[in-house]
């Protein structure tokens, strides 16, 4: 009974996560989901440098307290902010997550170059097209809109022309 996995439960409810070990700044699963797990860090710090950043400029120009002042309030709140969303990506369920994410993004049938330039070459020839298509649709409809006395003004396509 002294057993401290016996204590804790079948190893299903724990879900390979020992939470007994380590402090706040335990990185949950280690070396799992690098590339996700970073990306995500990454992304969440520029938005958290651009709102304090915010924060910096708008409590000197609109509240017009001090450069320090601040610069304390911004700094605070990168650094509280920082610490919680550290806390939230590091949760289990979170982490499980961005695992997931990875090994199913290692998964993907990634196309080529050559298949996405070719793509790319017959969206914008497609797209050309119905510009084309469209814009004599448009001066053709204007026009007999003109004739019959709908449109007060010449649609004004020729008249460039004619100057």
């Amino acid at each position: 009974m002294s057993d401290p996995q016996n204590l804790r439960g079948p190893a299903s409810a724990t879900k390979g996560f020992d939470k007994s070990a380590g402090g706040f700044f335990t990185i949950q699963r280690q070396g799992q989901g690098k590339w996700t797990r970073l990306g995500t860090a990454m992304v969440s710090g520029a938005l958290i440098l651009g709102t304090g950043l915010f924060i910096y400029t708008d409590v000197r120009a609109n509240v017009g307290f001090s450069e320090k002042t601040a610069l304390i309030a911004a700094g605070g709140f990168i650094l509280v902010v920082s610490l919680l969303v550290f806390w939230v990506q590091n949760t289990p369920n979170n982490v499980a997550f961005l695992i997931d994410t990875d090994s199913e993004m290692k998964k993907v049938n990634w196309t080529s170059r050559q298949e996405i330039i070719g793509s790319t070459k017959i969206v914008i020839g497609f797209m050309l097209i119905m510009s084309a298509m469209l814009f004599f649709v448009d001066i053709v409809f204007g026009y007999l809109f003109y004739f019959m006395g709908v449109l007060k003004f010449s649609p004004g396509i020729f008249d460039m022309f004619t100057k």
